[in-house]
């Protein structure tokens, strides 16, 4: 398995992921309902670009080494192109809850698909993990 920072590539990425999901299904409710006034920083662009850029990068770095070292099998990188091309259109085109239901569903995407090539990697013949 491919180690970044001494953590598995897959665990950080599911746990990003994730986190991405949280901050878009959240920061929506934050702002409308105008709870925790002082955390309106969350909805500047700029945490999306980091939330998206680290995604993009992990999932680039476990889910290739795992395709091309231990299982060569596509459903993990497919199930995160789906999530990539779910966040990107809730970006991009959708400006409106159904937009955030994109992203939201996009980030969940992308961390079923590191779960996916863990449990893939796991079960490596090659490797005996």
């Amino acid at each position: 398995m491919k180690k970044v920072l001494g953590f598995d590539a897959d665990v950080l990425g599911a746990s990003a992921s994730f986190l991405c999901a949280i901050h878009c299904a959240l920061v929506p409710l934050i702002m409308t309902f105008g709870l925790l006034g002082g955390a309106s920083f969350l909805a500047n662009p700029l945490y999306d670009v980091l939330f998206i850029g680290a995604s993009m990068i992990l999932a680039f770095i476990a889910l290739v080494n795992g395709y091309k070292n231990h299982h060569q099998r596509g459903y993990p990188i497919i199930t995160a192109f789906i999530g990539f091309g779910l966040i990107f259109l809730g970006h991009l085109v959708f400006h409106n809850l159904v937009g955030d239901a994109m992203s939201v569903l996009g980030g969940i995407s992308i961390a079923v698909a590191h779960l996916l090539n863990y449990r893939a990697c796991r079960t490596c013949l090659k490797c005996r993990h």
